[in-house]
């Protein structure tokens, strides 16, 4: 096993420790975020069955798995975003939430095989979590709207899925490319979402206290 094999698994174990983590942490708590809860949740069950998968396949990636996480991430946070971080009319939920459905039904019959995979209609649902990450930027500059837990777990956001947006572009490749060239990319991917996960618990603690 190579080191970016090892590099690469620690991750994924480190993953399923900080999910893991952050339901207890928000549970013990007694957080009213129940979005940010249920996300967490599906979240843990996706990567704890995504490790079992991959350990008994040869760490062969699982599409399902991935299709499905991209479009819990996209339900949940689009809820997130749209009553709590940028307050707008709900009405735009129930589009996203839509059009989230569209792209399950769409990612999850159009893939073929390992060797000829393309997220193209998923990047669709990335660019989405890009734009409300974005009015979100655009309401501190104009409206003043800053809010510090806010702006740190949007800019978790904003990051990971910009560079989950050119993964999905060039996945084929990633996928099957020898792994000294996509090994870095990987990592780097994977220290991002570890990012995202522990913001996303610390923005579901901090805005889901009981107010005394």
């Amino acid at each position: 096993m190579s080191s970016f094999d090892v590099i690469i698994t620690i991750l994924q174990y480190s993953s399923i420790f900080i999910l893991l983590s952050g339901c207890i942490i928000l549970t013990i708590t007694k957080s009213k975020k129940w979005n940010v809860i249920l996300l967490i949740t599906t979240l843990l069950c996706l990567e704890f069955t995504t490790l079992i998968i991959s350990l008994v396949n040869d760490l062969e990636p699982n599409i399902l798995l991935i299709i499905f996480g991209q479009f819990f991430s996209l339900f949940f946070l689009s809820h997130i975003y749209c009553k709590e971080i940028l307050a707008i009319n709900f009405k735009w939920f129930s589009v996203i939430a839509t059009t989230a459905f569209l792209l399950l039904i769409l990612n999850a019959f159009y893939y073929t095989n390992l060797n000829d995979i393309q997220f193209y209609a998923d990047i669709i649902g990335c660019i989405i979590i890009i734009t409300l990450a974005s009015l979100y930027f655009y309401s501190i500059i104009w409206k003043d709207n800053f809010n510090p837990t806010h702006f740190w777990f949007n800019c978790s956001v904003f990051l990971f899925f910009s560079v989950e947006v050119i993964i999905k572009l060039t996945f084929n490749f990633l996928i099957n490319g020898h792994l000294n060239w996509v090994g870095p990319i990987w990592i780097f991917r994977g220290v991002l979402l570890q990012i995202f996960y522990v913001l996303l618990i610390y923005y579901g603690w901090k805005t889901g206290k009981n107010k005394k």
